[in-house]
């Protein structure tokens, strides 16, 4: 069943299509997840000069253009991967589904926080 599609960020919510329940609204921080991957390869860690500004740009258009939520897609996943490809140019190095086997979660890069 699709849903409303938002993006929140440490500001809080960049942009909503519709209602939004999630403890988050006035900001994320690192420690409201369980981890993260530190995703550097040969070519060394990836870096963007892209500005806040340049970044609630894109959330707020792709958050327009993709306006329902849908565990199958798009979603959180789908969202991730495109910034990742908006700020670095590159594709990320992970499937945009979660993959226990191989994803991020897999990953001798992951760092658990909790």
């Amino acid at each position: 069943v699709g849903g409303s599609m938002a993006v929140i960020g440490p500001r809080g919510v960049v942009c909503a299509t519709g209602p939004v329940v999630s403890d988050a609204l006035n900001g994320t921080r690192l420690g409201q997840f369980d981890g993260y991957v530190e995703h550097i390869d040969a070519a060394g860690p990836r870096t963007s000069t892209c500005t806040d500004a340049d970044i609630e740009a894109f959330a707020t258009e792709w958050c327009h253009r993709h306006p329902t939520y849908n565990a199958l897609g798009p979603n959180c996943q789908t969202f991730t991967e495109d910034l990742y490809i908006f700020l670095t140019g590159q594709n990320l190095g992970f499937a945009k589904f979660a993959d226990l086997q191989r994803g991020p979660e897999a990953s001798a890069r992951a760092v658990w926080l909790r």
